[in-house]
């Protein structure tokens, strides 16, 4: 922060990107010395990332229970439920965001994209000095998130040359806002600054359906020596993951609500889906709406969700015995051995043209072979 390193918020510079400084009072300010000088100068609409005093530590609690039967010698099923809630998570807000003002001044908008440090918090209280207060990132220990789950698991031991574990959950996770992981200055700012619970929403990770099963199988030995020696010992090794789409965020990509964040979301005046993956179309563009100038779209955060995601993974190994002490090892792996195509989010913000339309994808059928010899 200032004065020692500086970071300054020019919305709308007059030379564009190819001279971003011109017309800032004194011109380009970069690089400022290290150590600071004694007459270093604050630089006008400067940066600056705020931590309370009072910050609270974030805490969870925590509950559950579980219910296990035993079917037969070999089967467990169970039951559990796992429910928690996070306090005191940590988000962050811009103390002096931008104030719309509406109607006109000299004939022209009051609230413009080029005025938005002139309509600051600080800048309205005092033009003087307010002038060197750009974005104001601030700690909010405010935010919390709850977690509940029902998981439900079937377990067969390891005997009849077998083992299996599957697991289906059904959760659901929701939180404040976007939460800061680990760099203030850069995160997330909520849409409204005054109203953080206007961005309560799903966590990012969010999956309300999510299915897991592995399998270990051994071939067994075969009576005939050449049998055995082709056959037997081979270890097969599949998993199975499937679960929903994970959550997104539309977004505006202008500042409409004027308060300088860039956080706005569209409104919503229709059905939002179109989900073709036949021609990658995800969303219908025709349901959604920028926010009017001055107001907040009502479309929530991580209001929307991607496609659903299929992956099954099989390995193929056996050891064969050279020596007493030397061994070798052959592996066959599959990643995604029905070559399913999974599909990443789709894009979201309503400014570009691509909005709604889904531009990536996971990786395709890959296959790896190795070798371990041990001695």
């Amino acid at each position: 922060a200032p004065p020692w390193g500086n970071s300054i918020t020019v919305p709308s510079p007059a030379g564009g990107l190819a001279n971003p400084y011109a017309g800032y009072p004194g011109g380009n300010p970069f690089p400022t010395p290290l150590p600071p000088s004694k007459s270093q100068i604050f630089p006008l609409e400067g940066v600056y990332i705020n931590f309370p005093i009072d910050t609270h530590p974030t805490y969870v609690q925590q509950w559950g229970i579980s219910y296990e039967f035993q079917l037969t010698k070999d089967w467990l099923v169970s039951a559990n439920y796992i429910g928690n809630k996070s306090t005191h998570l940590w988000a962050q807000f811009d103390a002096d965001h931008s104030i719309y003002i509406p109607g006109t001044c000299n004939g022209s908008p009051c609230s413009t994209t080029a005025n938005v440090n002139s309509r600051r918090i600080l800048a309205q209280l005092n033009p003087a000095t307010g002038a060197y207060f750009g974005q104001i990132a601030t700690l909010d220990d405010g935010a919390n998130a709850t977690y509940n789950g029902l998981i439900l698991k079937a377990q067969h031991r390891f005997s009849q040359n077998f083992t299996f574990l599957g697991s289906y959950t059904y959760s659901h996770c929701l939180q404040d806002s976007q939460l800061v992981v680990n760099d203030l200055s850069n995160g997330p700012f909520y849409q409204n600054p005054l109203n953080r619970n206007a961005d309560y929403g799903s966590c990012e990770y969010d999956l309300r359906q999510n299915f897991v099963a592995s399998l270990v199988a051994v071939s067994p030995r075969f009576q005939t020596r050449l049998m055995n020696a082709v056959l037997g010992n081979w270890q097969l090794s599949p998993i199975i993951s499937a679960h929903g789409g994970f959550p997104f965020n539309p977004t505006v990509g202008v500042d409409n609500s004027r308060t300088g964040e860039g956080a706005d979301r569209p409104n919503i005046v229709g059905n939002p889906y179109v989900q073709n993956l036949n021609t990658r179309v995800w969303l219908n563009t025709a349901a959604f709406v920028a926010n009017p100038v001055g107001t907040f779209g009502n479309a929530g955060w991580n209001s929307l969700r991607g496609p659903h995601f299929f992956d099954m993974d099989v390995s193929l190994s056996r050891w064969f015995t050279v020596r007493e002490s030397k061994r070798l090892q052959l592996r066959f792996e599959f990643f995604n051995v029905t070559n399913y195509v999974n599909f990443s989010n789709p894009s979201s913000g309503l400014n570009v043209s691509t909005f709604g339309t889904i531009l990536g994808a996971g990786n395709p059928r890959i296959l790896q072979f190795a070798a371990k010899f041990v001695f």
